[in-house]
């Protein structure tokens, strides 16, 4: 895992500690809330001598609730506000399992001297 997913695990465990679990279906018995993160893709968009010069990853992150529940969100939200992520809500729906998921969006930049 790359030290930006890493670093955004952390962040992320700040704001819901040990309820945060990558690209992962939870089936044991975790108390909710809890968040999914994983990284959808990563893509080059500068090139200098054929060689990438930076990279752009789009980062998913599920907030997963038992029912509709403003405070567990503001809590997320104000919690990525507050760590300098910027987001995006793409979405919500109920899951088979009657679960809420919320569904949130963060581009994360990779420069090849960051590697």
């Amino acid at each position: 895992m790359s030290n930006k997913l890493m670093n955004l695990y952390n962040q992320l465990l700040e704001i819901f500690p040990n309820k945060v679990f990558y690209a992962h279906y939870v089936t044991s018995q975790i108390e909710m809330p809890y968040l999914i993160y994983q990284e959808l893709n990563k893509r080059s968009s500068l090139y200098a001598d054929d060689l990438y010069l930076y990279k752009t990853s789009t980062v998913q992150i599920t907030l997963v609730m038992n029912k509709k529940d403003l405070q567990i969100e503001k809590q997320l939200e104000d919690g990525l506000t507050l760590k300098g992520i910027e987001y995006q809500m793409l979405s919500e729906y109920l899951g088979p399992d009657k679960t809420l998921h919320r569904i949130y969006e963060i581009k994360m930049e990779e420069f090849k001297s960051e590697q």
